[in-house]
């Protein structure tokens, strides 16, 4: 029986990669979490509840702080997913040292500690768009973005491919061009199976998400509970957003594809026909819940895309994928399973009565 080796496994990403990894395979499952990102407790109950948790073993552990615990808990995994990390801009520009530590340092762990394990496991890491920057100029150094009346739109282009320079233009963007650099290098110096996803919105349940990071589910709580939600600019950017359930297809097809994928970057999300501005993804929320989202309008945040829509083309050719799940279905589950799980989210009652 084959090991799965989950960094990050407590987060959103990673509990439903482990959920699907004890649900549709035969594999051990080994998470290796080091709890500090709220709500995790509540996954870690959820996956001990799952009817093969007798292949699930977790493990306390930080990716950057504790190396040898991480090597002797990785060896023999055959398959390695890289999902731990500091996933928050506005957190990266005020602890850059906790940035840097987690998602250049834990990276490199990971990945030295799979090679030394002689075990050559197939490797994916969940990387970003920010790795690319503000996305505002095309290769010729041209202006690409416009302006309409509810979004921004890219001038000539429909999206970011494989081959736009890496720009990062911002700390978070800088430790994850790193760490996405070191995981395709360890692929060209040492023949590692590495594979890197430079992750557009990504949104579903077990989504524990806050002001910071995980916008679309973070704008439906703050319309379930009566919450303000601040709109940083003026609400027109623009995203492709992608539902959790194909995101691990796509990570399926890479492992089943591994000759093609390995040593490879794919740039994944909704691709453009799941391009949507915060003003259109607000009014959709408000179109399924039947009442409106209180809005506050702020300046705008520092290191904030006006606009990245995924080019997708790569990983259709390569891997035979694609997104299954629109952007207004998706979104309407979301909006339906956090209804039915407002007890994950108790924190946030008191936020409701404050404010």
């Amino acid at each position: 029986m084959s090991k799965v080796f989950i960094t990050g496994g407590l987060g959103f990403i990673g509990s439903n990669i482990a959920h699907d990894c004890l649900n549709g395979t035969d594999h051990d499952v080994v998470i290796f979490d080091n709890f500090s990102r709220q709500g995790v407790e509540k996954n870690a109950e959820w996956l001990r509840a799952n009817p093969n948790a007798d292949r699930l073993k977790i493990i306390k552990g930080d990716v950057a702080k504790d190396f040898n615990l991480l090597k002797n808990a990785m060896q023999d995994a055959e398959i390695i997913y890289h999902a731990a990390g500091q996933v928050a801009v506005t957190l990266a520009i005020k602890d850059p040292r906790l940035d840097f530590e987690t998602n250049v340092i834990g990276t490199f762990n990971v990945l030295e500690a799979a090679r030394l394990s002689n075990a050559n496991p197939i490797m994916l890491q969940t990387s970003t768009n920010k790795v690319y920057g503000d996305c505002a100029l095309d290769s010729s150094g041209n202006l690409q973005v416009v302006e309409k009346e509810d979004r921004y739109e890219f001038n000539e282009t429909e999206g970011i491919d494989e081959n736009y320079p890496l720009d990062p233009k911002g700390i978070y963007g800088s430790s994850k061009a790193a760490g996405d650099s070191y995981w395709l290098d360890y692929a060209h110096v040492y023949g590692m199976k590495t594979i890197t996803f430079r992750m557009s919105c990504i949104y579903g349940p077990r989504q524990m998400a806050t002001s910071d990071q995980g916008w679309i589910a973070w704008m439906i709580l703050c319309n379930v509970f009566g919450l303000p939600f601040t709109v940083h600019g003026n609400g027109k950017q623009v995203r492709d957003i992608l539902y959790i359930s194909d995101l691990i297809r796509a990570f399926n097809a890479a492992i089943d594809n591994i000759s093609t994928s390995r040593g490879k970057p794919y740039n994944i999300g909704g691709g453009p026909k799941n391009a949507i501005s915060l003003i259109n993804c607000m009014a959709l929320i408000e179109k399924f819940s039947g009442k409106k989202t209180k809005k506050i309008f702020d300046k705008w945040r520092r290191d904030d895309q006006k606009i990245y829509i995924s080019n997708i083309d790569k990983i259709k050719k390569d891997l035979g994928w694609i997104p299954l799940i629109s952007k207004d279905i998706g979104v309407h589950k979301m909006h339906e399973w956090i209804i039915a799980n407002q007890n994950l989210y108790s924190y946030l009652r008191k936020k409701e009565k404050t404010s």
